[in-house]
């Protein structure tokens, strides 16, 4: 029995980019001729970390982030209006709403 040679690398192992010299070592680890001495818990993880990941879950994320960043800045903006209200003076910019709010209320007979 012919005894296996390792892997080399050649110009198609450039779509796996940063992590081809990590799956290089990862396969000849598992295609050793005196088998993978390996625990298999560590093959496992090795594994996990060198799975490609789902483009919708990033897309995932940055929707999820993005979110999370606008109800920050309502919240922001929410909690902050009394303070703006105070150093406006009055309940608002002094607009319509204020001239209504302040006039006394007169009910019709």
């Amino acid at each position: 029995m012919g005894s296996l040679t390792p892997i080399i690398p050649t110009s198609n192992w450039a779509r796996f980019g940063s992590k081809r010299d990590r799956w290089m070592h990862f396969l000849n680890m598992l295609l050793s001729p005196n088998g993978c001495q390996e625990p298999l818990a560590n093959v496992r993880r090795e594994a996990l970390r060198l799975k490609p990941g789902s483009p919708v879950r990033n897309l995932m994320l940055v929707a999820a982030s993005l979110f999370m960043l606008a109800c920050v800045g309502v919240a922001m903006v929410w909690v902050s209006l009394p303070f703006i209200r105070s150093k406006l003076g009055g309940n608002g910019a002094g607009g319509a709403a204020d001239r209504w709010s302040s006039r006394p209320r007169s009910i019709p007979r």
